[in-house]
């Protein structure tokens, strides 16, 4: 049971991180002082991340199925939290981008460019998942440890097989949001 416990640790961990973002979009968008509005965009923008980036937890799965007890009850929490992670990752991920999208519609005006611009930064947060999975580094660090930050961006630049990873997500992330974006609209709209 210690397994499943240590789970709900850094499963709340990686959704408060992931909230972070979702509460920097919305604070960014609803905001009046507009010479805040850079600050929490790019607040933003260090955080968004870890929105997709839980996705990327599911490898632990396969390793703690293996090993929780084979009781049913263990079995179940354990598929319970990990469904929890991805639908956390879903609806993070849809609620962090929904402002940002607002804010380009007002900005750009064409749908075009608003799209363009959001397939982009899909890719720049697939860089970020793939910076924090593999290179271990964190929103924060950008603050506190710059020279990591710098190093560790270099390395997914330079690695073919990082930058693949890096197309992989940004896909994905693309794939997700352009998918499921009108349903945030829809339920917008219902309320």
């Amino acid at each position: 049971m210690s397994l499943l416990f240590l789970n709900l640790f850094w499963i709340a961990t990686n959704i408060l991180l992931a909230v972070l973002a979702v509460d920097f979009g919305w604070l960014a968008w609803k905001i009046k002082q507009t010479q805040l509005k850079p600050a929490l965009w790019f607040l933003w923008l260090l955080f968004v991340p870890n929105t997709m980036y839980m996705v990327t937890d599911l490898i632990h799965f396969q390793k703690q199925f293996n090993k929780v007890n084979a009781s049913a009850t263990d079995i179940a929490i354990l598929i319970l939290q990990y469904s929890i992670l991805l639908l956390a990752t879903l609806i993070t991920f849809l609620l962090a981008m929904h402002p940002f999208e607002k804010t380009l519609i007002k900005k750009l005006k064409h749908p075009l460019y608003v799209s363009f611009a959001i397939f982009v930064v899909n890719f720049i947060i697939a860089f970020g998942i793939v910076i924090g999975r593999v290179q271990r580094t964190n929103s924060w660090e950008v603050f506190t440890n710059i020279g990591k930050v710098i190093q560790d961006s270099n390395n997914v630049f330079t690695s073919q097989e990082l930058m693949t990873l890096v197309i992989f997500f940004g896909v994905l992330n693309n794939c997700v949001y352009f998918f499921f974006r009108k349903k945030v609209y829809l339920y917008e709209i219902a309320k």
